[in-house]
C-alpha cells in the first residue's frame, strides 16, 4: 500500500478501503467473478453503512464537509498534493465554487486510487473508482457530479460538489449501486 502521507491526508482511508476492494476482488476473481461483481457488493456494503446515520446527522457531516475550515484544509491538502512529496498520492487542485453550479470541488490529474490498481493489476476496477462517492454524497445531502473520471479515460477526474444538490449517478454505476435502483 502506497504511504500517501498518513493521518495529515484526508484522502488516506481512501486507499486503505481500496486495498480491502483489491483483497477481495483477488479472491472473487479466483472464483470467476469479475470487477463489477466485486463493486456490487462493496456498494451494498457502503449504502447500508451511510443509510444508518440519522438523516439529521448526515446533514450535519455534509454541512461540515463544505465549510469553510474543511474547504481551507483541502486547499491546503491540494497544495502539498502538488509538490508530488508522496509518489503515490493524488495530484489535485480545489476548485471553488459560485455557490450556483457547485460550492465546491476537486479536480485531480492524479488518482492515488489508479496509481494502486495499476500497481497491484487490477485495472478492471478502475471504471468503478468513484462508487463511494457517490454513496456518501447522496447520503451527506452534497450532491455530486463525477461524470468525468480517470477511472473511466478521461484526462482529469472532476469531482463537483453542491449542498442539498442532487448526485448524479454514472452510466457505468447504474445498476450497481443500490441507490441507482432506487
Amino acid at each position: 500500500m502506497p504511504y500517501v502521507g498518513g493521518i495529515k491526508n484526508y484522502f488516506t482511508p481512501v486507499i486503505l478501503i481500496n486495498g480491502w476492494i483489491i483483497a477481495m476482488h483477488r479472491a472473487m476473481k479466483s472464483e470467476g467473478k469479475t470487477a463489477e461483481d466485486t463493486i456490487i457488493i462493496w456498494a451494498e456494503v457502503m449504502d447500508d453503512l451511510f443509510i444508518k446515520i440519522p438523516t439529521w446527522v448526515a446533514q450535519l457531516i455534509g454541512k461540515a464537509l463544505i465549510s469553510k475550515p474543511v474547504i481551507k484544509g483541502f486547499g491546503k491538502q491540494a497544495e502539498l498534493s502538488q509538490k508530488k512529496t508522496y509518489p503515490g498520492n493524488w495530484g489535485y487542485q480545489l476548485l471553488y465554487g459560485d455557490g450556483i453550479n457547485f460550492d465546491m470541488g476537486f479536480e485531480f490529474s492524479e488518482c492515488a486510487v489508479i496509481k494502486l490498481y495499476r500497481a497491484m493489476d487490477t485495472m478492471d476496477l478502475a471504471p468503478y473508482c468513484n462508487f463511494v462517492d457517490i454513496t456518501y454524497s447522496h447520503y451527506l445531502k452534497i450532491g455530486l457530479n463525477a461524470n468525468q473520471t480517470l477511472g473511466l479515460g478521461d484526462h482529469t477526474c472532476k469531482m463537483l460538489f453542491k449542498r442539498g444538490g442532487e448526485t448524479l449517478i454514472p452510466p457505468k454505476l447504474v445498476g450497481v449501486i443500490p441507490l441507482a435502483n432506487k
